[in-house]
């Protein structure tokens, strides 16, 4: 019998984590910190969601996000270290799964940061008191200046034609499609007869060179804008005084009401029945919430479990509304719920 060399067994064996990776920001963190998560994954277009669990001293369910991973296989995901979650100082473990793969790794968390010695205060001489003068009589108020209007309404070209023009498209998408197809151009030119394609589609120019992009999809903008904290840091910061929907052209979203949220937690937790959820998705789409520009017939296969659980996760504020506004998205598209 011939005998095969140990080491060449153990080379034959797959490694079982080696489709995911993933490092952290930082090794140490204190309250309040931003934990943010950077990896790959071997992609699979079939797989929309990146699933990642944190589990700290306190909760064994302290964090979990789905963020959806690029082609390319890569992803990131952020949270902010706070609530009764972390209040033990040690070792909290990060686990992500995508495609029956998965990665474990850990970090450590620290309630308080160290206190620094405080420096020795010196001596200082009290100041003088300035001399004071009495108040002036206060002015009287003018009765003429007349009250501010209120705040006008946000005006836009884009979705008085329901999903046109599209979250998901570029700009480019569409004056390429309305230059290369002379179907789409006639009836653009009857729908904005006084409008140029670039009018309704683009984006406006603004202050900062090559921002935005017209390559670019609004959705990439409001994704970054969700998820990178530095991202939206530095966006409220050249743009205080708008919202990120308004600079991409379109006027803010309806706020998702309560109503839709108790709905997705007993429809989570199999209480209630698709067709009882079919009012909530119909309401996400006739208010432009989710925008979906073709809605497939609907297919007899079965719904995926983590679709499921991202609708109870939202209703606990486990996972972001975008988050769960995707699940729902990637639903309809594969025909999995009727969306009427």
């Amino acid at each position: 019998m011939t005998l095969i060399p140990l080491f060449l067994l153990v080379l034959a064996i797959p490694p079982a984590f080696g489709a995911v990776d993933f490092t952290t920001d930082k090794e140490l963190y204190h309250t309040g910190d931003i934990v943010t998560i950077s990896g790959t994954v071997e992609y699979n277009k079939k797989v929309p969601f990146v699933v990642i669990k944190t589990a700290s001293l306190d909760s064994p369910l302290a964090d979990i996000g789905q963020p959806s991973p690029n082609s390319d296989g890569s992803f990131t995901h952020s949270f902010k270290l706070a609530g009764n979650n972390w209040n033990t100082d040690g070792t909290f473990t990060i686990t992500v799964v995508y495609d029956e793969q998965k990665a474990v790794k850990t970090a450590q968390y620290q309630k308080e940061p160290p206190k620094s010695k405080p420096e020795p205060k010196q001596e200082t001489k009290p100041a003088p008191k300035p001399e004071t003068k009495p108040d002036p009589a206060p002015a009287k108020p003018d009765t003429q200046t007349p009250k501010p209007d209120a705040k006008p309404a946000f005006e836009t070209l884009k979705l008085q034609i329901p999903g046109f023009p599209s979250y998901e498209k570029s700009p480019q998408y569409y004056v390429d499609r309305y230059n290369s197809e002379p179907e789409y151009k006639s009836w653009f030119d009857s729908q904005f007869p006084s409008y140029s394609i670039k009018d309704v589609v683009g984006y406006k120019q603004t202050h900062i060179d090559g921002f935005l992009s017209s390559d670019e999809s609004p959705q990439s903008y409001i994704d970054r804008y969700n998820s990178e904290p530095e991202y939206k840091s530095w966006f409220d910061s050249q743009f205080p005084d708008t919202s990120i929907y308004n600079v991409l052209g379109y006027a803010d979203p309806v706020a998702i009401p309560q109503w839709i949220k108790s709905t997705a937690k007993q429809w989570g937790e199999k209480e209630i029945s698709e067709s009882d959820f079919v009012p909530a998705i119909t309401f996400l789409l006739e208010n432009d919430i989710i925008m979906i520009s073709e809605i497939p017939d609907p297919a007899n296969n079965d719904i995926p479990k983590w679709v499921r659980n991202s609708a109870y996760w939202w209703s606990q504020d486990l996972i972001t509304q975008d988050e769960f506004l995707n699940s729902i998205k990637f639903l309809i598209r594969e025909g999995l719920i009727p969306a009427n």
